[in-house]
C-alpha cells in the first residue's frame, strides 16, 4: 500500500465502530482528508457519505491554527527549500505568476491574535485604508507541473507601481534561496504591472550603462544573495497570452488592423459581423454553432471572457470565412479578415499548448520541442506583427 493508502485504510477499521461524536483523528488523516477536500469539495462530501472521514467544520478548525499573514512566511519557504532539494536540476526551473483579484472591503477582527484584518498591507507596513484588492504570488514549474502560492498583500485599487516592483524583488530573492531556478515572470497588461516591469528594467539597464554594457530586450535582473556570494537572477518578463488575445479582439472591434501576409492585408470587424448575419439566417443547421450574439455583438461582448475571443479567431470561423469569400458572398475584405483570424489562431495555439499528442490536427497546440514546428511559426509571426497598424 502507499502510505495515504495505509492512513484511509487504518482510520475505516479503526473509527467505523465509534458514534460520530466519539471519533478521532490525527493530524496526517486530517491533512490527507484537507488535500481530497481542496481537489473537490462536492466529491468529498459525497465520500462522507461512504466513508469515514473528518466534516469541513474539524478541516476549518485545523486550518485556523495555521498562523498566515501577509508578506513572504519564512516558514512556507523552509518547507519549499527541503521538497526542491528532492528535484531533479531540471524540474526546478520555475516562473513567477502575479496578479491582483478584486475582493469585498471588510474588517475581520481576529481574537487569538488581536489583531484586527481589512486595511492596506503589503506584509512591511500597513496603512488605514479599506483594501478592496489582494494581490497574489505563486511559483508555477515549467519542466515539472506544479504550483505553489508563496505571498499575498491586500490593496485599494491597486497597488503602487513602486511598491510592486519592490515586492517582485522580494519574491524573487526568496524563491531563488530556495533552490529553484526563475526563468521568466507573468502577469496581465494592467497599467501598473507594466509600470513595475519597466522600473526593474530601467534599473537593470541603467546597471548595464554604468558598466559601460550594451543592454539588449526585455528582460530585468534582480542581485540575489547566495551562500557565499552574490547572485545575478535574469528574468524575462512575459504578458498572460489570454489578455493579449483578449487586447487584440477589443481593439479589433473599434479600429481597422493593416497587416502583410502574401502582401498588404485589411481586417476589420464588420466582415465578422456580417458572417454572423448570414449564419442566423440559416434556419435548423448552421454553420457557426457556437459563435453567438455575446461573440461578435459589440454591446454584448463580455469583455473579460477569453473563451469568447478565442472562438472569434479560430480555424472553423476562419475556413467558412474564407470558403465565402472565394464565393463572393461576404465582402472584398472577407479574406483577409479570415487569414488574420487563422494567423492568432495558430499563434494562440502555439503558447497554450499543455499535450504532446495531436489532437484535431492542431500541431501547435502542443509542448514545445526542438525540432517542432513552433519555432519556425514564432519567426514567421514576428515579421507580420512588425507589420501591423491600426
Amino acid at each position: 500500500m502507499t502510505t495515504a493508502a495505509k492512513i484511509f485504510t487504518k482510520l475505516q477499521l479503526r473509527e467505523t465502530k465509534n458514534k460520530p461524536k466519539g471519533r478521532r483523528f490525527t493530524l496526517d488523516e486530517k491533512l490527507l482528508s484537507l488535500s481530497l477536500y481542496k481537489q473537490s469539495p462536492k466529491s468529498y462530501r459525497l465520500l462522507c457519505k461512504m466513508f469515514v472521514l473528518p466534516c469541513k467544520r474539524t478541516l476549518s478548525t485545523m486550518m485556523s491554527l495555521i498562523p498566515i499573514s501577509t508578506g513572504i512566511d519564512q516558514r512556507m519557504l523552509n518547507v519549499l527549500k527541503i521538497n526542491v532539494q528532492k528535484l531533479k536540476p531540471q524540474h526546478r526551473f520555475c516562473s513567477i505568476v502575479f496578479d491582483e483579484v478584486s475582493i469585498n472591503p471588510n474588517l475581520n477582527f481576529n481574537n487569538s491574535e488581536g489583531r484586527i484584518y481589512g486595511f492596506e498591507d503589503n506584509g512591511s507596513s500597513q496603512t488605514q485604508k479599506f483594501a478592496d484588492h489582494g494581490l497574489v504570488f505563486m511559483v508555477r514549474g515549467i519542466v515539472k507541473n506544479f504550483k505553489q502560492p508563496i505571498c499575498y498583500s491586500f490593496c485599494k485599487s491597486t497597488t503602487n507601481r513602486y511598491d510592486l516592483a519592490n515586492q517582485i524583488r522580494e519574491v524573487v530573492r526568496a524563491v531563488h534561496s530556495t533552490g529553484l531556478n526563475i526563468i521568466s515572470s507573468i502577469c496581465d497588461q494592467g497599467a501598473t504591472n507594466t509600470a513595475a516591469i519597466n522600473i526593474l528594467m530601467n534599473d537593470t539597464k541603467a546597471r548595464y550603462l554604468r558598466k559601460n554594457e550594451s543592454f539588449y530586450g526585455d528582460f530585468y535582473e534582480i542581485e540575489c544573495e547566495s551562500d557565499s556570494h552574490n547572485n545575478v537572477v535574469k528574468i524575462f518578463h512575459l504578458y498572460d497570452t489570454p489578455h493579449l488575445l483578449k487586447g487584440i479582439r477589443n481593439n479589433l472591434l473599434t479600429k481597422n488592423v493593416i497587416f502583410n501576409v502574401d502582401g498588404e492585408k485589411l481586417a476589420q470587424w464588420s466582415d465578422l459581423l456580417k458572417l454572423y448575419e448570414l449564419d442566423s439566417n440559416i434556419e435548423d443547421v448552421k454553420m457557426l454553432p457556437r459563435l453567438t450574439r455575446q461573440h461578435v455583438i459589440p454591446a454584448e461582448i463580455p469583455k473579460m471572457k477569453v473563451r469568447n475571443a478565442a472562438q472569434v479567431f479560430s480555424q472553423r470561423v476562419s475556413s467558412i470565412m474564407a470558403f465565402l469569400a472565394t464565393q463572393h458572398i461576404l465582402g472584398d475584405t472577407a479574406g483577409d479578415t479570415a487569414k488574420f483570424c487563422l494567423f492568432f489562431d495558430k499563434l494562440f495555439d502555439s503558447v497554450n499548448g499543455n499535450f504532446d499528442k495531436v489532437v484535431d490536427g492542431k500541431i501547435y497546440r502542443t509542448g514545445v520541442k526542438k525540432n517542432s514546428p513552433h519555432h519556425k511559426l514564432w519567426e514567421e509571426s514576428l515579421k507580420v506583427l512588425s507589420t501591423m497598424n491600426l
